[in-house]
């Protein structure tokens, strides 16, 4: 195979790997546009502060049935934020906010 005009390319470039079998190009298996991927704590975050907030004005206004169904939506999306948060801290993955 050749890769423009320069010469022959072994087939799998893309793959090798060093002898820690990381790819190569990678520090301690982070890729190099890892930053590119959706955070999904983010994005559970957003949601749950959106729900908190509809939750609060709806108790202002008094409907205390929709303020209940959103405390326990918020209570569940909050749960998987914590496991989340618990898992990336055991994987070292998106610790920031």
């Amino acid at each position: 195979m050749y890769l423009f005009k320069f010469g022959p390319v072994e087939q799998n470039f893309c793959l090798s790997q060093t002898k820690y079998g990381q790819p190569k190009g990678t520090r301690s298996g982070k890729l190099m546009f890892d930053f590119l991927r959706p955070n999904p704590l983010k994005r559970y975050r957003k949601r749950y502060q959106k729900i908190v907030l509809q939750a609060q004005e709806a108790q202002r206004c008094g409907n205390i049935r929709l303020y209940s169904e959103l405390a326990v939506k918020s209570a569940s999306i909050y749960q998987k934020i914590r496991e989340l948060e618990a898992k990336s801290k055991r994987r070292g993955q998106y610790s920031h906010r």
